[in-house]
């Protein structure tokens, strides 16, 4: 395994950069409703009944 990553790393440190061209411009990161916190993490009682639930 490690020498398919040696190989992949020399393979695309070899190519050539893209000069000139401008560069694609990124996805925007994914997002969600979480549905908002299950539990105040300062109140350990809580928390330690949140993680006994999971």
């Amino acid at each position: 395994m490690s020498d398919l990553a040696d190989s992949m790393l020399r393979i695309g440190l070899a190519m050539p950069e893209h000069s000139g061209s401008d560069p694609k411009p990124l996805l925007p990161l994914p997002t969600w409703r979480s549905g908002g916190f299950r539990v105040d993490i300062a109140d350990r009682e809580a928390l330690y009944q949140v993680l006994d639930e999971a």
